[in-house]
């Protein structure tokens, strides 16, 4: 094999690995609150929830 295609085929690896572990190890800033997402807004949250579930109220 030419080292481009090891290169290449590292790559593709590499990114499957990571798509594959990622929604295991995603933190809490990250994850996604879908309760809080789909609820309206709230006496606390009078602007609702970002698209990741976090309060935009002030």
């Amino acid at each position: 094999m030419r080292i481009g295609t090891i290169i290449s085929f590292s790559v593709v690896v590499a990114w499957l690995v990571i798509a594959l572990i990622s929604p295991f190890v995603i933190n809490g800033v990250n994850a996604v609150d879908l309760e809080q997402l789909f609820s309206g807004p709230s006496k606390n949250g009078f602007f609702g929830y970002d698209d990741l579930g976090r309060d935009i109220g002030l």
